[in-house]
């Protein structure tokens, strides 16, 4: 049992890191030449249901911005719109709601409507992680890899010393 201490918390502590850093659902694009942004959430955040998506958005139609999220294969997980000043920079801000039941990496996209027949052009998105529940009951607060990779390497570490306890003190 003792040989089986150290190899199995390495193992534990190595996919813990591979997973809380599974490659972005798309680039980080935060900013478009024509001045639309997203400025949150930022780039790689691990977001809860609302997530809140704000910016700045340059010459909506009718006052509408489009905003999707979307997953890593580029199917859309929900469709919403904020709204704001037609025709000039203006901000915008939007709480979207989504469900998942596992850590899913996903893509903040924000289009262009056209006018004439509907289509959408994306002009900024960030790459982020949903998450199935809320941090802070209540809040959707927000949290990063780091927190979560600190916490899940923390508690391999607790259980590890617990069975090395068990293990020495029980033959």
């Amino acid at each position: 049992m003792k040989r089986l201490y150290w190899p199995a918390m390495l193992v534990g502590l190595l996919l813990t890191v591979s997973s809380a850093y599974a490659a972005p659902a798309c680039p980080a694009q935060p900013t478009n030449a024509d001045g639309t942004t997203i400025a949150s959430p930022a780039p790689d955040q691990v977001v809860t249901s609302p997530v809140t998506v704000q910016g700045q958005y340059f010459g909506s139609f009718e006052g509408v911005v489009p905003i999707q999220i979307l997953d890593a294969s580029g199917a859309v997980l929900r469709t919403d719109h904020a709204m704001n000043e037609c025709c000039k920079l203006a901000p915008y801000e939007r709480k979207v709601t989504f469900s998942v039941t596992a850590p899913t990496p996903a893509c903040i996209v924000v289009y262009r409507e056209s006018g004439a027949d509907g289509s959408l052009t994306p002009l900024a998105q960030v790459p982020v992680t949903l998450s199935p529940a809320a941090h802070l009951p209540g809040t959707g607060a927000e949290t990063s890899r780091l927190a979560l990779l600190f916490g899940v390497a923390l508690a391999l570490v607790i259980g590890g010393i617990a069975l090395r306890h068990r293990t020495i003190h029980h033959p």
